[in-house]
This record gives structure tokens, C-alpha cells and sequence, in this order.
């Protein structure tokens, strides 16, 4: 994406997240939001195609749902979970986790394998679709799927042990999407996060609540921007942080990133007003001296090249 034509369709696909993403939370539009992340990668992808590949799962899904109507959770969702991973065959493949096309939804529309996050937005937008309450929720280090109705607001989790924490309440089923749909308990949830995180990390009160499309899009943008880091792939990791701004433009952390990224790669013009930016909001932040320091080197250059572009 190093051509003059590569860098417009990104800057349009960029400009088209923004405008798509600046909007009330309930009115961004996940499914195309992440698509536009593909754009962003893909410059030649169709996103029409794509939304109306969604589109028709989803309305087979709701034809299904149909003779379900009325049952209790987690019956009523039984068909959806045949048609995406019974007969779709979409899950989880440990042997593509650390691929790109395994976290956009392109890729995982087309191979039917992907990450944690793209497989449970895939999941809460064709259940929403369809005419089932389901919801995206961003446990640490893990994301899963969340069907049913919210717990009312300020609920805690039910106790380890309880018969509420073993099973479904009723009202809610937790689904890890990428074990292929299994269903989890709160005391499940609870002892994934201990698995990965070794105890480190507790059972926060608001661990099971839904997170929103833009939070969605967020873990989505910062996966691929680790993966950038991962493979030392600079172009990737400056495609994120754009993203990673388009959506959240006063993001001062993004902003100090991006302008040292643009410094090391002597892009100093460019560079210039992000470390201002960063200097000026956050004078006292840890590392204001070494953005400074990155700020200075950068007007230095950039006063060399205006001399040396002189008449």
C-alpha cells in the first residue's frame, strides 16, 4: 500500500470509518465499521458484498428462529447455533490466531475460522438481525458472546458456587464463540480469566456487561495493531493507528504513538504537530521529555529540509 493510489483508498476508507463511527453508540453500525477496517487493508474488497453475505445469514436465521419463538433461553437460539456452527462450521482456529485475516471480518466470512472478537461480532450482529437480544462482551483476554436480556443495572455476578453462577439464570446465556458456541456458565467465565491470567487478575462486577460497537471496533483496531508490532510491519501499524484515531480522535496516546512513528520513519512535517500535541496536553506524562526530545529532533530536520529546498 505504498503507492500514491494505495495511500488515497486508505485515506477514503479511513474518512468513511469516521464518518460511520461518529455517531450515537446504539447507532454504529458494527458490522460495516468492521468491514471498513478490512477496507482499510484491502483496498480493492467489496463491503457490499460482504454486508449482503451477512444479510442472508441472517435472514435464514430468522426464517429458523421463527419455530422457536416463545421458547426459553437457550432453546430459542438453537437454530442459530446449528446455521453457524453445525452447518457454516464457524470457530475458532488456534493455528491461524496470530493471522490478520483471521481477526477482519472479511477473512473470517470467508475461511469461517477467526479470533475471538470478529467471531462474536459476526455472532451478536446475525442473533440481532435474526431477533434474538445479543450482545458482544470483552472479557480480559477473551471475548465472547452474551444472548439474552442485559442484568439489570448495578447487578453483581452471582456468587462462585451458587446454582445461578453454575447455569443459565433464564434471562442470560454467556457463549464462547470461538469453541464453536459452547455455553458458559459466570463461573466458567471466571476461570478462563484465571487460566490466562494466572490469578492475576480478578472477577470485576462488570466483567459479563456488553461492551459497545465502538469498543468492539477498538479491541478489533489495537489487535491489529499488536500483530503489526509482532511482525515488525510498520506500514500495518501506522494503518492501525490511524483507525485507531479516526475513532477515537482525541486519543493523546495514539496521538504520541503515531508521531513517533512518523518521526523514526522521517516523516517529520507529519510528526511535528502530534508530539506538540502530546507535549502540550500532557507536560507532566512520564515520557514528555523523551516526546520533547523526539519534537526538537523533528523541527530540526524539517528547518534542514526547508534550507535546503531554498532557491
Amino acid at each position: 500500500m505504498s503507492s500514491a493510489g494505495g495511500e488515497r483508498a486508505f485515506q477514503d476508507a479511513c474518512a468513511t470509518f469516521r464518518t460511520v463511527t461518529d455517531g450515537a453508540p446504539d447507532d454504529v453500525p458494527l458490522a460495516r465499521g468492521a468491514l471498513l477496517i478490512a477496507l482499510a487493508e484491502h483496498p480493492d474488497l467489496d463491503v457490499h458484498a460482504y454486508e449482503q453475505r451477512i444479510a442472508r445469514i441472517s435472514e435464514e436465521a430468522r426464517r429458523r428462529l421463527a419455530a422457536t419463538a416463545g421458547d426459553p433461553l437457550p432453546a430459542r437460539a438453537a437454530p442459530l447455533h446449528e446455521l453457524l456452527f453445525d452447518e457454516l462450521g464457524f470457530h475458532g482456529d488456534e493455528q491461524r490466531s496470530g493471522s490478520v485475516e483471521a481477526l477482519l471480518l472479511s477473512g473470517v466470512l470467508d475461511a469461517r475460522r477467526g479470533m475471538p472478537v470478529t467471531l462474536a461480532l459476526l455472532y451478536a450482529e446475525v442473533g440481532r438481525r435474526a431477533g434474538l437480544p445479543t450482545d458482544v462482551v470483552g472479557l480480559p483476554g477473551h471475548v465472547i458472546a452474551r444472548l439474552g436480556a442485559p442484568p439489570p443495572p448495578g447487578a453483581e455476578p452471582p456468587p462462585e458456587g451458587s446454582e445461578e453462577a453454575a447455569g443459565d439464570a433464564g434471562t442470560t446465556t454467556l457463549v464462547d464463540v470461538f469453541a464453536g458456541g459452547r455455553l458458559l456458565s459466570a463461573t466458567d467465565c471466571r476461570a478462563m480469566v484465571r487460566r490466562i491470567y494466572g490469578g492475576r487478575t480478578g472477577a470485576s462486577p462488570h466483567m459479563l456487561a456488553a461492551i459497545t460497537a465502538r469498543q468492539v471496533l477498538q479491541r478489533m483496531i489495537l489487535t491489529l495493531k499488536a500483530l503489526a508490532l509482532e511482525e515488525g510491519d510498520e506500514e500495518r501499524r501506522g494503518r492501525a493507528l490511524e483507525l485507531q484515531l479516526a475513532l477515537f480522535p482525541w486519543d493523546l496516546d495514539g496521538i504520541r504513538e503515531r508521531g513517533l512513528l512518523r518521526e523514526r520513519s522521517e516523516r517529520y512535517a507529519d510528526a511535528i504537530p502530534d508530539l506538540e500535541a502530546y507535549v502540550r496536553h500532557r507536560p507532566a506524562a512520564p515520557d514528555a521529555h523523551a516526546v520533547a526530545e523526539a519534537l526538537r529532533t523533528a523541527r530540526a530536520h524539517e528547518r534542514e529540509r526547508a534550507r535546503s529546498t531554498r532557491p
